[in-house]
């Protein structure tokens, strides 16, 4: 682990200073102040707390892959996190090595956690200095899929020899605002949306008695993943080959994740339950003032009866009536998250390329080239259709 030389300067009440931890062991004692920031970060998610991040370095990084966090600290107080990890491997890794953040389908969103305030851009500066610092070579840093870190785009362009290109991710987050009452949001629903749902209930409760179990103990995270690990399998998902189930590291990745996130206090689990018997299942981690719907599962069976959708309103209704959430997330936006109002939020990609030759070639005539053929093939595609496609949980 390295210290940094107060890169940045002073700011407030305090030096700002910086390590880089290259080593879990080293990172362990920062977690629970990585989470505590995590909850007050603008637009922070559970999947970019200490507590997440920690064990998908642990579990799904794959062999060998170096990696470094810097930790940003005002004093004693943590104001500021970047982890990266390597990007690549072969000739060109080599020739230009790559910083990439600890993004995949399992933790959605990457980049910067930095403490809200005016020293935003002196803390991320202070980060990419000591990343730097850390791993000279690197000849390009890619930051995926970032949110709400407008500062990102200005750090590199500021640093001799560096320049930074931004570039909006294919894919679109949502989230709603849950601090109305909820029979306003319920209003506003369309007619045929809110006859449908109580027709699904209708058919469901003809099936048994309809319930809603949230799991959040640890003695009952591995229930809950239990159950909702099942209805994945027997779904499209293990049809395809897809399902958590049918990969032993991605089974210990959210097994050790629940456990984790329960013991912190940040874990639910939402069960609908027919007669007892689980019919859709939703993974959610609650930060802050922010509940994050991870994944969902519902049984295909039932699939007419749309319990995934008859679940997904009781989680908003009991979102909208609990003081402690403000926002609830779902990381994308579909058809059914359209209907409810759903308020999109755009992702970007930032790269902070070196200017040099070689990482010219290898990194940044590459960006270039891909840029453009993206322009030419969407131009010559047809307009996409302004709604949604329809669900099957319609």
């Amino acid at each position: 682990m390295g210290t940094g030389r107060g890169a940045g300067g002073y700011f407030g009440r305090g030096m700002l200073t910086t390590r880089t931890c290259t080593r879990l062991e080293d990172l362990a004692p920062h977690q629970e102040a990585w989470d505590g920031l995590a909850a007050v970060a603008p637009r922070s998610l559970a999947l970019r707390s200490g507590t997440w991040v920690l064990t998908w370095l642990e579990c799904l990084l794959p062999a060998r892959t170096p990696f470094s966090v810097a930790l940003a600290l005002d004093g004693a107080r943590l104001v500021g996190v970047l982890p990266l990890c390597a990007g690549d491997r072969g000739v060109r890794a080599w020739v230009a090595p790559l910083l990439r953040t600890t993004t995949d389908g399992h933790a959605f969103l990457g980049g910067p956690m930095l403490e809200p305030g005016p020293r935003r851009e002196e803390i991320l500066r202070a980060l990419w200095s000591a990343q730097l610092d850390a791993r000279p070579r690197t000849a390009a840093v890619h930051l995926e899929r970032i949110w709400h870190v407008p500062e990102a785009a200005r750090i590199a362009p500021a640093a001799k020899g560096w320049r930074a290109l931004r570039r909006p991710s294919r894919v679109t987050g949502c989230y709603f605002d849950v601090r109305e009452p909820f029979e306003e949001r319920w209003a506003r629903l369309g007619a045929r949306t809110k006859k449908n749902l109580r027709n699904a209930e209708n058919r469901l409760q003809r099936l048994g008695p309809l319930c809603v179990e949230v799991l959040r103990a640890p003695a009952e995270a591995d229930r809950g993943l239990e159950a909702f690990l099942l209805m994945e399998a027997m779904g499209w998902k293990g049809r395809e080959g897809t399902a958590i189930l049918q990969s032993h590291r991605l089974v210990g990745f959210y097994r050790a994740l629940v456990r984790r996130l329960a013991a912190r206090g940040m874990l639910r689990f939402h069960l609908l339950r027919v007669g007892g018997r689980p019919v859709a299942a939703e993974m959610c981690a609650l930060v802050g003032r922010r509940l994050q719907v991870h994944k969902l599962a519902y049984d295909e069976g039932l699939e007419q009866a749309s319990p995934g959708h008859v679940l997904w309103r009781r989680t908003m209704q009991a979102a909208h009536e609990d003081p402690g959430i403000d926002e609830v997330d779902t990381l994308y936006l579909d058809a059914i998250r359209a209907r409810w109002e759903g308020q999109p939020y755009a992702l970007e990609d930032v790269w902070w390329l070196r200017r040099r030759p070689l990482p010219w070639l290898a990194r940044t005539l590459p960006l270039t080239l891909r840029d453009r053929w993206r322009r030419w093939r969407h131009a010559r595609e047809p307009a996409a259709p302004l709604e949604p496609a329809a669900s099957p949980e319609a």
